[in-house]
């Protein structure tokens, strides 16, 4: 629970729930918008989020949506990470999603608020990236779709009010070869030391994109042009580790080198399994 007195508001689209965003804004109560509200409760536990004000957007249906339309497929970003998986739709998405958290909580967290929220990992974003999806919104200035890559260089940019309504990727994407690897120091449900999500393109070549490796995801198209050539997976694996931050996150789940050396191992696992050796 909330250990706090706040106003509720339940809204049916996303257009009312900007809305109602601007209107308590103005008044001064701090709201915020709540679908699976794990990180709202924990971080109004801790005292680090003291809202006036909680925007329910799960009723929202396009919010909701997930299937196919216009040649693209379609995912709401109020939908939970277990209804991903459950789906299996595209795999990749189902693969990265339940290594996120355990079974419970990822029946309560949204992809709307692991791609927005402040947990750093945010891996759900790594498909999305990988894929060239674009990202629907709506905000105080009305309805936009963009490139997600333009809204998202590790996190997802929004102005304050900017509801994530939902991410569409070409429906082709959903079948094109596919890797995803989340390497743990102990436990099968741990903070990751290194998420990789691999997508071999329709021209053949594999492009990835990872996270724990700096306190937001990673993706660089000097790394992706490593592993193009000759060479086995390890070799190539390699010569892209040199492309990886200088500066990785280095604490008690692992130090910066032993990060570098999981992350380089998990590359040549990626180009192996879509490749070959």
């Amino acid at each position: 629970m909330i250990p706090m007195d706040f106003s509720y508001w339940r809204t049916e689209t996303a257009e009312e729930a900007v809305a109602v965003y601007q209107q308590l804004a103005d008044d001064g109560q701090h709201p915020v918008y709540y679908a699976g509200g794990t990180e709202v409760v924990t971080r109004a536990r801790l005292g680090a989020l003291t809202p006036g004000a909680v925007i329910d957007v799960k009723a929202i249906p396009e919010a909701r949506r997930l299937g196919r339309d216009g040649g693209c497929w379609h995912v709401g970003a109020a939908l939970s990470l277990a209804d991903l998986i459950h789906d299996g739709a595209w795999p990749l998405l189902a693969r990265v999603a339940e290594r996120v958290a355990d079974h419970t909580t990822r029946s309560h967290i949204t992809l709307g608020g692991n791609l927005a929220g402040t947990i750093a990992y945010r891996e759900a974003a790594l498909p999305f990236w990988l894929a060239d999806a674009d990202v629907a919104t709506v905000g105080p200035h009305g309805r936009r779709t963009a490139r997600f890559r333009d809204r998202f260089d590790g996190t997802l940019a929004l102005d304050p009010g900017e509801l994530v309504v939902s991410l569409s990727v070409p429906d082709g994407v959903r079948q094109q070869p596919s890797y995803a690897q989340k390497a743990t120091r102990l436990d099968y449900v741990d903070y990751p030391l290194v998420t990789i999500a691999a997508l071999r393109g329709a021209e053949g070549q594999v492009h990835v994109a990872l996270s724990g490796l700096k306190p937001e995801p990673f993706r660089s198209a000097a790394l992706d042009a490593a592993l193009i050539g000759s060479g086995s997976s390890a070799d190539r694996a390699g010569r892209a580790a040199r492309h990886l931050p200088a500066t990785l996150v280095e604490d008690l789940h692992g130090t910066a080198d032993y990060r570098r050396f999981v992350a380089q191992t998990v590359l040549a696992d990626a180009l192996t399994a879509l490749e070959g050796p």
